[in-house]
């Protein structure tokens, strides 16, 4: 993460931290957004180019360990 941005806090330090180890850069900024599915909006930089992504994670109700829905 950018050294002057705020962290997000756990468990999202690590998610970020995944994040950047995968897509071979860095998240640079952030935007939670207020809904009750947790989701940011990402300034990712990589070579020197921005890239903006978004993270969606699971729904409370289904993170309650592995299933597999079909």
């Amino acid at each position: 993460m950018g050294a002057d941005m705020q962290s997000p806090g756990a468990p999202w330090t690590e998610l970020f931290a995944w994040i950047e180890t995968e897509l071979g850069g860095r998240i640079v900024g952030y935007e939670r957004q207020s809904r009750w599915r947790p989701a940011f909006f990402l300034d990712f930089e990589r070579d020197g180019e921005s890239l903006p992504l978004y993270f969606r994670g699971a729904r409370p109700e289904l993170a309650t360990g592995p299933e597999v829905i079909a």
